[in-house]
């Protein structure tokens, strides 16, 4: 058939809604991957020691209209990002490491396995558009606060049971953690490599 030529197209996995990791779960009714993954995991660990709340209002705020097919959650797309740079990855490994790995959908806010992609790799230049140099001082400047209200928050629980341990930070310092996320970010949005 003539003038019939149409592309297969390629599905994307039905990306969650953003929910904040804040909101209480009940006994019983935790998501496969709260019931099943190890908490020692790198991944597990970073995914709690970022404020998702903070980043996805900012990475939200781009977006004022609500008409028409609603934004891939800001955790996913932030979380990406984050993904990329810590794994020094191209746009289409990032996703592909995505796609295979349960503990990077975990990082992303999903709530079980899905073998689909979350997004193409050609939306990463779409979003190094959208990513300016003021949300991602917005977004280190978040990151920074979260990782101070941390330690000081452990730092009054140690001082309050007596224990003088130096060691006050809540994340050992080999896990790609939010720390080393400013680190990059700040190291890198001068250059314009974000």
């Amino acid at each position: 058939m003539q003038g019939n030529s149409k592309r297969p197209l390629r599905k994307r996995a039905s990306t969650p809604g953003y929910v904040s990791p804040n909101q209480l779960v009940l006994l019983g009714f935790e998501t496969p991957f709260e019931q099943k993954l190890t908490k020692a995991n790198r991944w597990v660990k970073l995914a709690h020691s970022i404020p998702w709340d903070r980043l996805v209002k900012y990475y939200d705020d781009l977006f004022p209209s609500k008409e028409g097919r609603p934004p891939i959650s800001g955790r996913v797309i932030l979380g990406a990002v984050i993904i990329k740079h810590l794994g020094d990855l191209s746009d289409r490994e990032t996703i592909a490491q995505i796609q295979e790995n349960m503990f990077l959908q975990y990082f992303l806010g999903y709530s079980s396995f899905t073998n689909e992609e979350p997004f193409s790799d050609t939306l990463f230049v779409e979003i190094r558009k959208r990513l300016s140099i003021d949300l991602l001082g917005k977004i280190n400047e978040a990151i920074a606060l979260y990782c101070i209200e941390m330690l000081e928050a452990k730092m009054q629980d140690q001082q309050e049971s007596g224990n003088k341990k130096q060691d006050a930070l809540p994340i050992q310092n080999n896990d790609p953690d939010a720390n080393n996320v400013i680190l990059y970010l700040l190291k890198n949005r001068t250059k314009g490599n974000y």
